[in-house]
């Protein structure tokens, strides 16, 4: 008789919504928007992951954009990143390339997406939003494993 067990690395991911606040100008300015969010990972002790985060639903080629929920052509640029020194590093969803990778502690790890809009952007009045999807890839990678979470992320309010 064989007898046999396979142990299983489960991930969970959550999202938190990233949101860029307000701005009362119809411009950017000459400075920067910053924010960010977390993004919480659980997975079981010792299973290597990936986090990735996708374009987000109105990208121009690699630039994500959040769009005038008022309007159907108006946008505005801004970039997910994985530190917050230079802003440099983008926050992709290419397996081993421009993702976060870590291990797994069984306990909740969070992980932190840094969001920035560029100064000097003309805007139209109204709210901005994209939905930007996060996955986690864990376990061998081979094996197809993988959750997803969509978000609310970012929001920009300009009144």
């Amino acid at each position: 008789m064989e007898v046999s067990l396979t142990v299983t690395a489960p991930c969970t991911i959550a999202v938190d919504p990233l949101d860029f606040g307000s701005i009362g100008t119809q411009t950017t300015g000459a400075s920067p928007v910053d924010a960010s969010a977390a993004i919480d990972v659980t997975c079981t002790s010792d299973a290597d992951y990936q986090v990735g985060l996708d374009l987000g639903g109105n990208a121009d080629d690699d630039q994500r954009r959040l769009r005038n929920t008022g309007a159907t052509n108006e946008y505005l640029n801004y970039g997910l990143f994985t530190e917050n020194a230079t802003y440099t590093d983008a926050w992709g969803d290419t397996l081993d390339t421009d993702t976060v990778v870590g291990t797994g502690s069984s306990a909740e790890q969070t992980l932190t997406v840094y969001g920035r809009i560029p100064a000097g952007q003309a805007v139209s009045l109204g709210a901005y939003t994209d939905s930007v999807t996060a996955t986690i890839w864990y376990g061998p990678w081979w094996q197809g494993r993988g959750a997803s979470c969509i978000g609310r992320a970012p929001r920009r309010r300009l009144s």
